[in-house]
């Protein structure tokens, strides 16, 4: 179950529940419910049956009698393992595996319901992380808006003279503000102050843009870069989903004093 309301915060919920809500099978020996997966207790799912097995349960479900007969799509039983549990879906290796009822990968941060047969990894939406693509990578957030359109976790851009940290709340995209700076980015600073490598400072602990990088400090790995009429810090970060992406970060210079 997730939630569809559109007005954040909105967290996303989703219940994993054996079988689908069908009930699993039982073992008539034992009286319990047949458990299939790794380990010496391991038990075989009877014919008519498939294994759910996630990091909480390993239980054996029915297919149900109409999906027994329905006609299978020829690329999903020509494949070497056959077809997943909803008989549509080609298994990706045995026992069901990279099926969608055993991946459970998240419905807004995958792109996809398949997963890799070995590690059971979902493949994720841009800054979406985990192994079933349900929480936004370190440094992003709002994986519940990616169902209002975005492509996928939105950077948190906290400003790295404001900020405490680089990552956000991962709701509302709030980053953590030094003491006197506020702002959603913690990129403000109180009337009349000027937010720099060392705070906020008046105005008149500024200085002139720098024209050559002898004027200048630069900060977070950036180097500097001298044009014609002035010079200016710049950093490449690489990003997996985009690659390198540079940024030009402030040259506000100060006085001494």
């Amino acid at each position: 179950m997730f939630c569809v309301s559109a007005l954040p915060p909105c967290v996303a919920d989703f219940e994993l529940i054996p079988c689908n809500g069908d009930e699993p099978l039982v073992n008539p020996a034992t009286g319990r419910d047949f458990y299939c997966g790794k380990g010496p207790d391991t038990e075989i799912c009877t014919p008519g049956s498939y294994c759910h097995w996630t990091l909480s349960f390993a239980k054996c479900c029915p297919l149900h009698q109409e999906e027994n007969v329905t006609e299978v799509a020829p690329s999903c039983r020509e494949g070497p393992y056959g077809c997943c549990p909803d008989r549509k879906t080609e298994a990706l290796g045995p026992n069901f595996a990279g099926c969608p009822s055993i991946c459970q990968c998240h419905k807004l941060g995958a792109h996809d319901a398949v997963c890799d047969p070995v590690t059971n990894q979902c493949r994720c939406k841009p800054g979406v992380g985990g192994t079933k693509c349900d929480r936004c990578e370190p440094g992003f957030w709002g994986l519940p808006m990616i169902q209002h359109g975005n492509t996928g976790c939105l950077p948190c851009g906290c400003s790295l003279f404001g900020s405490v940290r680089d990552d956000c709340e991962q709701m509302t995209g709030q980053c953590v503000c030094k003491p006197g700076i506020r702002g959603k980015k913690c990129n403000i600073c109180p009337e009349g102050l000027v937010l720099g490598p060392k705070g906020c400072r008046t105005q008149s602990d500024t200085s002139l843009p720098a024209r050559t990088c002898s004027e200048l400090e630069c900060y977070f790995g950036a180097r500097c870069l001298e044009h014609q009429t002035h010079a200016e810090c710049k950093v490449s970060v690489r990003f997996k989903a985009t690659g390198y992406v540079s940024f030009i970060l402030p040259t506000i210079r100060f006085s001494n004093s």
